[in-house]
């Protein structure tokens, strides 16, 4: 069964991100220290070329 049978409508941000965003416990700090470590976490999957990194 392949993932355009099993969801037949596309996901809409407007409505369904209501009910996701209060199942995600995470501060706005967390938020903003994830993105800023995201151009570390990319470089060590390229150098561990696509191998296991501590992340």
């Amino acid at each position: 069964m392949s993932a355009a049978d099993s969801n037949s409508q596309p996901f809409d941000w407007e409505s369904d991100s209501l009910t996701i965003r209060p199942r995600l416990p995470i501060t706005l700090q967390q938020c903003h220290r994830l993105i800023a470590s995201m151009p570390r976490r990319i470089e060590a999957v390229i150098s561990a070329k696509g191998f296991p990194t501590k992340y």
